[in-house]
């Protein structure tokens, strides 16, 4: 693990009781930080997130709330302790969000949107079940979870299985974010990738990949009814329990070639 990294943790005397026996040890904690984003001079969230790529999470959450569109959109972003300011260079209604702090969840952010994003995605792509299979894998790949076991995690793959980036977060919602935000600040077609993830795939979270363009969503966890619902009129192929051999396509499973 790198010195940024292990920044972000702390390390605690624990007593760990296992098979009947116990013994004290050091073990690993993430730490929490908060960070502000500033757009076009007002603010617009505070989340409960894990430090690093504080420039991702602010393009994605934009990205995801379709406040911008391209990284043309983005004129000024400046990243300073615990806040992020963007200045647009076009100014778009995007998709409302009630103004409050945000830590793992965004329920509220979904209703009154998905109707929306109907028909969001329409792109008719399809992909082999290997490249779900394999970015799901990735996940496990990733350090800071591995130290302890404290993080959400989110990968993005192209559709034909190139690793494209993986962010960790304490929240969900961030973690999806900034791999959203490297996308676009790095011009990455949101349009022909997957994104995989750590969690359950709820509304909420089906929303958000329907906002950036993602055509397929997958994750090692399950979907809820609405979640598969969502995805389903939106146009995205969602699949769960994405694990060793096996998964759950929810919608549109003419697009998954085993």
């Amino acid at each position: 693990m790198t010195d940024e990294r292990a920044s972000l943790l702390s390390t605690r005397e624990i007593l760990r009781i296992e098979g009947g026996k116990s013994r004290r040890e050091d073990d690993s904690l993430l730490r929490e930080s908060r960070v502000t984003l500033v757009l076009d001079g007002v603010e617009e969230v505070t989340a409960v997130c894990t430090a690093g790529h504080e420039d991702f999470w602010a393009v994605g959450h934009l990205k995801c709330r379709r406040l911008i569109e391209h990284s043309e959109d983005v004129r000024k972003l400046d990243v300073s302790t615990g806040v992020v300011s963007v200045v647009r260079s076009r100014r778009l209604e995007g998709l409302p969000c009630p103004r409050r702090l945000l830590s793992t969840s965004e329920s509220e952010l979904a209703e009154g949107v998905e109707q929306r994003l109907e028909g969001a995605i329409s792109g008719g792509l399809w992909i082999r079940a290997s490249v779900l299979r394999e970015g799901a894998a990735w996940l496990a790949e990733a350090p800071i979870f591995r130290a302890t076991g404290g993080t959400h995690v989110a990968a993005l793959v192209s559709v034909g299985g190139e690793r494209l980036f993986m962010a960790e977060d304490i929240g969900r919602h961030n973690a999806v974010d900034k791999v959203v935000g490297w996308a676009v600040m790095n011009g990455a077609p949101l349009g022909e990738s997957a994104i995989l993830v750590s969690g359950r795939l709820p509304l909420d979270m089906v929303v958000k990949a329907l906002a950036a363009g993602i055509p397929f969503m997958g994750s090692v966890s399950a979907a809820t009814a609405d979640g598969a619902e969502a995805a389903e009129r939106g146009g995205m192929v969602l699949a769960g329990f994405v694990r060793g051999e096996r998964m759950n396509v929810y919608t549109l499973p003419g697009l998954v070639v085993p």
